[in-house]
Formats: structure tokens, sequence, C-alpha cells
């Protein structure tokens, strides 16, 4: 994970020298070139894009990227694989899969966890490579439940509320979704993925917080599938 972070970085270097040389580039023969622009302007404006550029490698640095790497150092007890891929790339963002099948995704301040079950309702445990593949073949999923934890009122919301404020969240979403079609019932995959999506504002402050409460989520998650038991 930490090489992939060590790419964002690199990526993000050269993304904005390019972006800024363009402009410095572009401004140079725009104006200096025009007698009637002052060179003192083009000082300035070059000035300006500098230090613009250098706070924004600054942030990505020593503020983005130190925080993805302690909020998974904090739970590396649990975590049995862990991928950063630079944005940009096909993948994107920081992925965790956990010991009890979770699987954690990253993206600004929301926290996505999904959970596989298999046909009996046991918990897959994919690995990061099988991932994409079991995320493709519930394209034609059905979705059987969703719930917000703003309007649900049942013992199911309760719970939800009770995660909520172990790991700082705002608010949630669940859904659980089915494949029900004949050509996706014996893919690898399992029959049911339980999606959780939680607001989480300062997600890089809270990874104990996290991590204590990754087997509630995974309870709150098995649980979208056994409210479906008739």
């Amino acid at each position: 994970m930490k090489s992939g972070l060590r790419t964002s970085l690199w990526i993000g270097t050269i993304f904005l020298a390019t972006i800024f040389s363009l402009a410095v580039v572009r401004a140079y023969f725009q104006f200096v070139v025009s007698p009637s622009f002052s060179i003192l302007w083009f000082y300035a404006l070059l000035a300006v894009v500098i230090g613009d550029g250098a706070v924004a490698i600054w942030y990505l640095a020593y503020r983005y990227l130190p925080r993805i790497l302690r909020f998974a150092e904090s739970m590396t007890d649990r975590v049995r694989e862990a991928e950063y891929a630079p944005y940009g790339t096909r993948k994107q963002g920081l992925v965790l899969a956990f010991d009890n099948g979770l699987i954690l995704t990253l993206s600004r301040n929301l926290i996505m966890f999904r959970l596989f079950l298999d046909h009996d309702g046991t918990a897959l445990h994919p690995n990061l490579r099988e991932f994409p593949s079991f995320l493709r073949s519930y394209r034609r999923a059905k979705r059987t439940v969703r719930m917000r934890s703003r309007t649900a009122d049942s013992s199911q919301g309760s719970e939800l509320s009770r995660v909520l404020g172990l790991i700082g969240g705002r608010w949630a979403i669940l859904a659980l979704f089915e494949r029900v079609t004949p050509e996706t019932l014996n893919v690898s995959g399992g029959r049911w993925k339980a999606d959780g999506t939680f607001f989480v504002p300062k997600w890089w402050q809270n990874g104990d917080a996290f991590r204590n409460a990754l087997d509630d989520i995974e309870k709150l998650l098995e649980g979208l599938r056994r409210s479906q038991e008739p």
C-alpha cells in the first residue's frame, strides 16, 4: 500500500507541475509578448502559480496521504490485505480487506463496507484480486433492501444508529442485492451483496473506532439478509 501512496504523490506532483507549466507558458505568450503588458505582472502571476502548486503538493504529501496511511495502520491486526491505487488509474483510492469478510473502500468522506454472502448466508472472504470480479457479478442483481439512517424506525434502524455513534458517522445508507438471474447463480461471488455507506467527516481520526466496530458492522450487514427470511 505504501508504494501506491508514493506513486500517488509522484503522479500528483507531475500533474500539477504540467498544469502550472502550461499556465505559465500561455501567460508568457499572451501577455509578455504583448508590449502593453508589464513584466512585473508576469512575475506576480508566476509567483502565484508557483505558490499554489507548492501548497497543493504540501497538502498531498503531508496531510492527505499520511492520513490514509495512519488510518490503515490503526487496523493492521484486522486487515488481511491493503491496497492504495492513485486517482487517475483504473483502480482508485484505498481498499482494505478484513478478516471477517468485510471490504472497505474510501471516497472523500464516504466509507463503504461490502460483505458478500453465500447461498447459506456464510460470509465470503474474497481477496483484493477477486474483489473487482465479485462486484461485476452483481451488476444485474436485484436490490431487495434499502435503508437510510435518517428514516429507519425498525430495530435495524436502532442498530444502525448505534453503529454510527461508534464510528463518529453522521448518516448511512444500507442496501442488500440478490443475484436472481439463472446465469449468475453459479458464478463465484455468492448470492447476496450487502453494502453499507457511512458519511464520516473526520474518518482519519477514527481508525481505532472503526477497528473496534468491525464485527458490529458485519452483523449489521448480515442482518439485512436475515430480514428477508420468511
